[in-house]
């Protein structure tokens, strides 16, 4: 399985997630993109089986006609080179990524097989270049983190037992918004093809911090 972009929907479309020898990534986790630019898309998917193509998080800035993978930013922690290495070879899962309505900033929950450990959280200001450690501020143990529509400093990270936490520097901290009502004990913080739940955001409005 991979991914698909139709310029025309009443026609067949070719698999295009592929770097720019054509290889092609596979099971592509999930994608998010930016609502000031549509044009830039970022992926999780995971390296096939022939090993031309690696795991991890790769970007499109031509509405995915082509993509470019994204270094893998070792030397963090050692638990996240341990993580990196894995999806460096085939068939692993990155993990689930999202950006900000201005394309900059990308916030990426590393993948330990299902789930997304809050320790693997981490954040880049400049799409990829470099990163930094997330600090979730949460005694949860899964983390998973979506970005507002509109405001490109506001992202919100939801956790296994269904707490909801806000950041508004980019994803660079998170704090507790929401712990209890219809989302407790709701467990957010697996890969979606695990999940039992799923969060939408809605595009083009910016989420209100004293909604819960």
């Amino acid at each position: 399985l991979g991914g698909f972009a139709f310029s025309d929907l009443d026609k067949p479309c070719e698999n295009s997630f592929a770097d720019a020898m054509g290889n092609r990534y596979i099971t592509c986790i999930n994608a998010d993109y930016s609502e000031k630019d549509p044009f830039t898309y970022v992926v999780t998917p995971r390296g096939n089986w022939t090993g031309r193509t690696k795991g991890g998080l790769i970007i499109s800035r031509d509405q995915c006609k082509s993509f470019e993978r994204v270094k893998l930013p070792y030397g963090m922690s050692d638990e996240l080179d341990k993580h990196f290495h894995a999806i460096e070879t085939p068939n692993v899962n990155a993990g689930w990524v999202a950006m900000s309505s201005d394309a900059n900033t990308l916030v990426w929950s590393v993948a330990d097989g299902i789930t997304l450990p809050k320790e693997l959280v981490i954040v880049s200001k400049d799409a990829g270049k470099s990163w930094q450690l997330v600090n979730t501020n949460s005694d949860d143990k899964l983390f998973k983190v979506y970005a507002d529509r509109v405001d490109k400093d506001l992202f919100f990270g939801f956790t296994d037992e269904g707490r909801i936490f806000a950041s508004t520097d980019g994803g660079c901290s998170f704090a507790l918004i929401h712990e209890d009502g219809p989302f407790k004990h709701v467990n957010f913080g697996l890969i979606d093809c695990a999940n039992k739940t799923e969060i939408r955001f809605e595009s083009g409005n910016m989420t209100s911090l004293g909604q819960s």
